[in-house]
């Protein structure tokens, strides 16, 4: 299964679109105002490591 990790800052993301059935969105909101630090501490978690990991691409 492919995986895509959406990330939302200073904007929004309305949809995401594909002909692939075998995809998982994954979506770190970092523009929602009602998160405890805890959560967005480990949103932020979350997105250094798939920043840093050899395995996902930025294709922006």
């Amino acid at each position: 299964m492919t995986k895509v990790i959406v990330v939302v800052e200073g904007g929004m993301v309305t949809s995401v679109y594909t002909r692939n059935k075998n995809i998982d969105v994954e979506v770190l909101d970092f523009d929602t105002q009602s998160f405890e630090d805890d959560e967005l501490k480990e949103m932020r978690k979350r997105l250094d490591a798939i920043e840093k990991s050899k395995t996902y691409k930025d294709i922006r």
